[in-house]
């Protein structure tokens, strides 16, 4: 992510797409750099054939932000949930990504979009 300076109240979209292999898991992480704000959305997108065989959470440091608990994950199969939030980021802080391939065949691509309204610094 490029270090920009952004209007107050202007929305910043950090796009998460991982091809998840087959019995793989994967951590991404994106290190907020330029601004502070809040956490508005966060969008997942489970193509179809993913049979609820593909597990993601979204973190912010390591507080858990979707789900909410711990252990969980969500899991779907050709569906785009939009969570509404509302949380609070501070540059610097780090946006991680959880995606778990449990499907024993096939990869599936798995998108996160989580959307940023940009606050003053």
């Amino acid at each position: 992510m490029s270090e920009k300076t952004f209007e107050e109240g202007a929305y910043i979209h950090v796009v998460f797409k991982q091809k998840a292999l087959p019995l793989t898991g994967y951590e991404l992480e994106e290190t907020l750099r330029a601004y502070d704000g809040t956490i508005k959305q966060v969008l997942m997108h489970f193509p179809d054939g993913c049979n609820a065989l593909v597990d993601v959470a979204v973190c912010l440091e390591q507080e858990r932000l979707i789900p909410r608990g711990e252990d969980e994950y969500v899991a779907l199969d050709g569906s785009t949930p939009i969570f509404p939030s509302d949380y609070p980021i501070k540059a610097g802080q780090r946006i991680r990504v959880y995606i778990n391939n449990h499907d024993e065949t096939y990869p599936h691509t798995i998108t996160v979009i989580i959307s940023i309204k940009t606050e003053r610094r």
